[in-house]
């Protein structure tokens, strides 16, 4: 029913030839006596999973009022609203993040008429009163992948690093790796395990070394390789050991395995060729057997070794004795390092023919098998004639 003023109806009031566009009694509107909202709509169709805030508008009528409702995810702003003259409102709307592991949502704003100081309504009628925003689905779980390893046969040990310090130990021994992946995710070249022999051994192909696989009882299986390709490396005048690259392929639930490696070790062998020790003797004695103070293909046998060589003193004129007299570790030459200390035996009291017994400590034995063919690196005896 129109709403008049005095007998004219306002709706087709005039002022002049123009249209009213308002019409007040006091200080009341009383045409237009009600208002309308049009349309109500995010302002993007999709977000990231990231908390955030996000634009509504709502338009309409100059006058319409109403409340915002959020929901699944959305705040909006409280309060009545009220459109302003051009018809528009723009909210911000905010919308918390997703969760770990949670699924596609869909945050909402509803929007509701008041009609407290001008009768709204939703124009059309039917208008959907509310809309939507696609949230990305939450940052996928991750889970604890846990790989256990260690040498269950043979003299070696596992570790994650090559250092070696200057006792000839090896640094970074361990027995366990862990890390968190999501189902799928692949952890390239993270996990190194590196196969060291003990003192005094070493490996000569990739083969030594086996690895048995056991996943963890009703777990998944494969998401682990690398374990059937070991790679030897051997660093001259170093060591020798056997590294594992294990690439790691992410579950979808929390999950172990169990690696055990199986070693063949090799004894090392350092062979001293010195055939000059004779050039250390003073006087007319010299030495018979020149295979210097360690014999050939002398053999480490452990973390620290000792090894004998023997030479013969032989008089080139009838009636000589010769006495030992300082024995001297030799400070040139390759191999010297291997050297700790060296001794004679007997180390006084030497007579012609008689045989003296070399011994050399050793300290570093974290070697690979090679040969010196220079300078004699352990030791030599001065004697002198009588």
């Amino acid at each position: 029913m129109p709403v008049n003023f005095t007998n004219i109806a306002i709706a087709d009031a005039k002022l002049g030839v123009v249209d009213i566009s308002k019409a007040y009694i006091g200080h009341e509107q009383v045409y237009p006596n009600e208002a309308f909202i049009s349309g109500l709509t995010f302002t993007v169709s999709s977000i990231t999973n990231s908390s955030q805030n996000v634009n509504f508008t709502v338009t309409g009528s100059e006058g319409a009022e109403y409340t915002l409702t959020g929901s699944d995810g959305a705040t909006a702003p409280s309060g009545t609203q009220t459109l302003p003259a051009g018809g528009s409102n723009t909210h911000s709307i905010s919308i918390s993040a997703q969760s770990t592991g949670a699924a596609i949502r869909y945050p909402r704003v509803t929007v509701a008429t008041v009609s407290s100081n001008t009768p709204t309504s939703f124009s059309p009628a039917n208008l959907q009163n509310y809309n939507t925003v696609q949230q990305a689905a939450g940052p996928a779980p991750s889970y604890l992948h846990t790989i256990n390893y260690s040498v269950v046969s043979g003299s070696a040990s596992t570790h994650t690093s090559t250092s070696i310090n200057s006792a000839g130990t090896v640094l970074g021994a361990s027995s366990s790796s862990s890390v968190n992946l999501t189902a799928g995710a692949t952890w390239y070249n993270y996990l190194t395990v590196y196969v060291f022999p003990a003192m005094g051994k070493e490996f000569t192909s990739a083969s030594d070394v086996s690895c048995t696989v056991t996943y963890g009882s009703g777990q998944p299986t494969g998401w682990i390789s690398g374990t059937g390709s070991g790679t030897l490396i051997q660093r001259l005048g170093s060591d020798t050991h056997i590294r594992y690259v294990l690439p790691v392929v992410g579950q979808s639930q929390a999950v172990q395995v169990t690696l055990a490696f199986s070693a063949t070790t090799h004894t090392i062998t350092t062979a001293w060729v010195v055939p000059i020790i004779a050039n250390h003797v003073p006087g007319s004695g010299y030495f018979t057997n020149e295979t210097g103070i360690l014999d050939y293909n002398y053999s480490y046998t452990g973390s620290s070794a000792t090894g004998t060589g023997t030479c013969v003193m032989n008089d080139q004129s009838s009636g000589y004795t010769y006495t030992a007299g300082s024995f001297t570790k030799y400070s040139g030459g390759a191999g010297r390092d291997d050297v700790a200390s060296a001794s004679a035996s007997p180390s006084s009291g030497l007579v012609n023919n008689g045989t003296a017994t070399f011994t050399a400590n050793l300290s570093n034995t974290r070697r690979i098998s090679q040969t010196f063919s220079s300078t004699l690196s352990a030791g030599y005896i001065n004697y002198t004639g009588s």
